[in-house]
């Protein structure tokens, strides 16, 4: 419950932001495990945050079909794969995060784009 009510804080700071946020199909429920958005100044914007002591976090440098157990079945570029690859980003979302502490990642992330 508490990810759910932090997730839904992020979505509405960040809803007229230049970021995309993954989107819950109604019929569907998310675990709410990761907060990821995509943006195409992703490397940028985690410097930023790096310097105002916020961690955020890379999962997936590189797309699966890259990896070595599955690039024998790919033989050619993904090129949407390679772009999403490089533009997403995970902020922090945990059960104990705090109002102010979510407060000051919020703050920064609108301060970045604005």
């Amino acid at each position: 419950k508490k990810r759910e009510l932090i997730v839904k804080k992020y979505r509405q700071a960040f809803s007229e932001l230049p970021i995309t946020v993954q989107k819950i199909p109604r019929s569907g429920v998310s675990s709410n495990h990761l907060f990821v958005i995509r943006t195409n100044k992703r490397d940028k914007l985690q410097k930023f945050l790096i310097r105002n002591n916020i961690s955020s976090d890379i999962y997936y440098p590189y797309p699966i079909y890259r990896q070595p157990a599955f690039k024998h079945f790919y033989k050619s570029k993904l090129d949407v794969t390679e772009s999403l690859t490089r533009e997403i980003l995970a902020l922090p979302l945990y059960p104990h995060l705090n109002d102010k502490t979510q407060n000051y990642i919020i703050k920064h992330v609108r301060k970045f784009f604005n």
